[in-house]
């Protein structure tokens, strides 16, 4: 888009808390708006620029330094007024940002920004898309209830009475909020860019798995990325593992907490695991590349919670982007995603009998590797169609503001 067109181009302003996966799901959201919309991103703490993806922004980046600064001697009363000082602190200018902007449409990432939302458009009375990212049922909002009163299911009817497109990432989302509120106009927008198809473009399933039988050296190799904590890479799941001997376990992130840490650590040694490696944090741009190393992709999430059992996380989509197949657990969307199309096996989450004999299963050096690849990449062909997911999110935009 040249300057002059940008000009005369709808200001679409984002806000969000700015995580690893918003950011990944606001660096799509641009590329599939910005030949016709102006980006401007307002995002709700500071980050590096490498996770808040900002050169991807064609407008103004405002940033709200989120995270209060502690001392080393401050005492826990010190610490939380702080915190509070800071909160309402970024929340005022959180408010005055949104007063001063002359954006034609708001685009709120996150459940974090349902405030924003609620203030653009109720108070406001401007268009605005939600993109809530996750789900979370009754017994997963307390933090957002004021007594009996639940101030999040509250914003959220007053958005849908004001016909406030709501964006969510999996067919399981779309259908609980058509069920919650049925006159809300719901749009599905999966989370893939606009590139994979070039950068594999020339690759079949059997070079790809050519390649990777060449890097296995007799091993199959599993990777893990995202966050490392007991509610996903529980000790029992890493020890079943650690026994196997022809897998590879490589892990990638960052530990919840020191704690956690120090257990992890103590196992392996105490059980003299050697075939499992924590590799440390990746950058959002370097993921395509580790992935292509690797056999299958694990995904040990836990399905207690409706937020997991029906959304799609940016992971899988990062995947099938890089031909891997995964295994997961029993969650309802992706299960069902997984069995469906045969993009590789699912097993009974936390039930370490049930994931042993998945790993059984496995076998790279067959036709039957090769098999699963070529299903990935099949439905990387025919389900992730770049054009009708920015399609469908324009369609949100121009329903919200009546501009094409």
């Amino acid at each position: 888009m040249g300057d002059a067109d940008q000009k005369d181009s709808p200001v679409v302003l984002h806000v969000a808390s700015v995580t690893s996966a918003s950011s990944n799901r606001l660096a799509l959201q641009y590329g599939y708006t910005s030949s016709t919309w102006r980006n401007e991103l307002l995002h709700l703490q500071a980050l590096p620029s490498d996770m808040a993806r900002a050169d991807e922004v064609d407008g103004k980046v405002y940033t709200l330094p989120h995270r209060p600064r502690f001392r080393d001697n401050d005492s826990v009363p010190v610490r939380r007024l702080r915190s509070l000082i800071r909160r309402v602190s970024n929340t005022c200018a959180m408010f005055w940002g949104l007063w001063r902007s002359r954006a034609d449409l708001l685009h709120a990432h996150e459940n974090s920004s349902l405030w924003a939302v609620a203030f653009w458009s109720v108070v406001l009375g401007r268009p605005a898309v939600w993109d809530p990212h996750d789900y979370f049922h009754e017994g997963e909002r307390s933090r957002s209830r004021l007594g009996g009163w639940n101030i999040k299911e509250f914003l959220e009817r007053r958005l849908v009475k004001r016909k406030v497109p709501i964006l969510v990432v999996s067919d399981g989302m779309r259908r609980i909020y058509g069920e919650m509120y049925s006159t809300a106009p719901v749009f599905t927008i999966r989370n893939y860019s606009a590139d994979f198809r070039e950068r594999d473009a020339i690759s079949s399933a059997s070079d790809i798995a050519y390649r990777r039988r060449e890097l296995s050296h007799g091993r199959i190799r599993i990777v893990y990325f995202g966050l490392i904590d007991a509610g996903r890479l529980e000790l029992p799941l890493l020890s079943t593992i650690g026994r196997n001997a022809r897998i590879q376990f490589d892990i990638y992130g960052i530990y919840r907490s020191a704690r956690y840490q120090t257990a992890v650590e103590e196992l392996l040694v105490h059980e003299g695991i050697s075939n499992i490696q924590i590799c440390g944090p990746y950058s959002p741009q370097s993921i395509g590349s580790i992935l292509e190393r690797y056999h299958f992709a694990l995904f040990p999430y836990p399905t207690t919670t409706v937020n997991h059992r029906i959304c799609l996380p940016n992971k899988f989509f990062q995947c099938m982007e890089a031909g891997l197949p995964v295994l997961s657990t029993d969650m309802e969307e992706l299960d069902g995603i997984i069995t469906r199309h045969g993009l590789g096996s699912t097993y009974s989450s936390h039930d370490a009998v049930a994931l042993r004999n998945t790993l059984s299963d496995l076998s790279v050096n067959d036709d039957s590797y090769e098999t699963l690849v070529e299903q990935v990449l099949a439905y990387r062909s025919e389900e992730m169609d770049y054009p009708a997911q920015r399609s469908a999110l324009l369609d949100a935009y121009h329903l919200a503001t009546g501009k094409q």
